[in-house]
């Protein structure tokens, strides 16, 4: 019975096909990477990044089709606890597997093996015993965790990663020690979790825009600065869903400055200077990336017309864009700061400051005209794709094009980067301003949000 419990798990959330692409990249990742002198730092800080993330999201995954078909089913509950527990450990080994690999032709085979499936165990119980923590005692949990990888860069014999940089024999006892201790609190923790699919409780979601004795203006744009939205379509492991992830601003920018701060660290440390093409490349697409997601949330839990009728839709449309555009200014703000001490990424600077905040107005009107999404909770079931959806896409190709434009400018045109800030000002001017002014723009976008309604 265990074992068909523990295929049945591992085959819901790893698929053939997807163990194959694994396979298929890992083997790649390692003939292009294999063997360079980076890579002992450069996986110590990527392991520190993993666990970090682990402990502040940690907790079991459960999927719809746990819920609708093996918790109905007499099984013992330890049973499940375990499954989903060994369903992580392998989650996790993967993933620490893509730079890990690496490490193979710089400790022997059999420590190799040993120190990573005990890492992919900890990384396991990790999970599980911050799935009971909150608030200040979460994040103390994470920085110290994090913390104590890190001193393996400085020679801690202590520290569980140790044995990824030099400290072989120390760094796998003190990996052992520290596993077994995690493991036996995640037993604990385990006796009483909760399985349970989605989030329960009343979440709050929307809150209303009281104008009464505000200037509109106001009232809107600190509304629209006092959160950011980030979501769209997902497909976790077979359970297709909207999920809008709501984030205090003031929160977003702590957490950018944290991670900008490990990013200047990285770059740094590691001499990842002369990489400059690969920075630039990655910086915009992860800058892309959550431009498109806040521009796809913007309207899923915020139908606007609803408030068209306290003013004009062009109006409101027009505080609440410049509103978000301001909040992905500041959010942005610490990496242009970083970018802009290696002289090879002032483009990528340039296009933080000066176009994303114009591009999430473009991505966020043709979204809200073309295929606008407004959904009553976080999982509700999508419907199939359709010819707008691709049109949406495509529409968003030229924010992208000035983007990449921008930051690599200085050295496709020859010039130096002030020269280049004229050009994308322009790009401002005909990507942002018009969805800014138009009046008969956005009373489309009401009639279209009003005709779909809620999905």
């Amino acid at each position: 019975m265990l074992g068909k419990l523990i295929k049945f798990v591992l085959l819901t959330r790893f698929t053939k096909r997807l163990l194959l692409i694994n396979l298929v990249s890992l083997l790649l990742v390692y003939s292009l990477g294999g063997g360079a002198k980076v890579l002992p730092q450069l996986f110590i800080w990527y392991a520190s990044i993993v666990f970090l993330v682990i402990t502040l999201t940690g907790g079991f995954v459960v999927l719809k089709s746990d819920v609708d078909f093996l918790f109905v089913l007499p099984i013992r509950r330890s049973y499940m606890v375990f499954s989903l527990f060994l369903s992580m450990f392998v989650a996790y080994g993967l993933l620490l597997l893509y730079l890990g690999i690496l490490e193979l032709n710089l400790i022997p085979i059999t420590f190799f093996v040993l120190n990573l499936s005990l890492l992919s165990v900890l990384a396991a119980s990790t999970a599980a015993i911050a799935s009971s923590l909150s608030g200040w005692k979460r994040w103390a949990f994470s920085s110290s965790l994090a913390l104590l990888n890190l001193s393996s860069l400085m020679g801690f014999p202590l520290s569980p990663l140790g044995a990824f940089h030099g400290l072989l024999v120390p760094g796998t006892v003190s990996l052992s020690f520290l596993t077994l201790v995690f493991l036996f609190l995640a037993y604990r923790t385990l006796s009483n979790v909760h399985l349970l699919y989605g989030k329960s409780g009343n979440l709050v979601v929307k809150r209303p825009v009281n104008f009464n004795g505000k200037d509109a203006f106001l009232a809107v744009m600190l509304r629209a600065l006092s959160f950011i939205d980030i979501g769209g379509r997902m497909n976790v492991a077979g359970s297709v869903g909207f999920r809008v992830l709501r984030v205090n601003v003031i929160q977003a920018l702590g957490f950018s400055t944290a991670i900008s701060v490990v990013y200047f660290l990285l770059v740094k440390t590691l001499h990842l200077t002369s990489f400059h093409s690969l920075i630039i490349i990655y910086s915009i697409a992860a800058e892309y990336s959550l431009l498109v997601l806040m521009s796809q949330a913007m309207f899923m839990h915020e139908p606007i017309w609803l408030s068209f009728g306290v003013m004009e839709p062009w109006r409101f449309a027009r505080y609440y864009l410049l509103g978000k555009a301001t909040s992905v200014e500041l959010i942005l703000l610490p990496f242009a700061v970083v970018n802009l001490l290696n002289p090879e990424t002032w483009g990528v600077s340039l296009v933080t400051l000066i176009v994303s905040p114009f591009a999430l107005i473009y991505l966020a009107s043709i979204t809200a005209r073309i295929n606008p999404v407004q959904i009553r909770d976080e999982l509700s079931v999508p419907a199939p794709f359709s010819f707008r959806q691709y049109f949406t896409a495509i529409a968003s190709f030229p924010a992208m094009l000035v983007m990449i434009m921008g930051a690599y400018s200085p050295t496709l045109l020859g010039v130096n980067q002030v020269q280049v800030i004229p050009y994308l000002l322009v790009a401002d001017l005909f990507m942002g301003v018009p969805f800014l002014i138009s009046k008969s723009f956005w009373r489309g976008v009401q009639a279209v949000m009003i005709e779909r309604g809620f999905t």
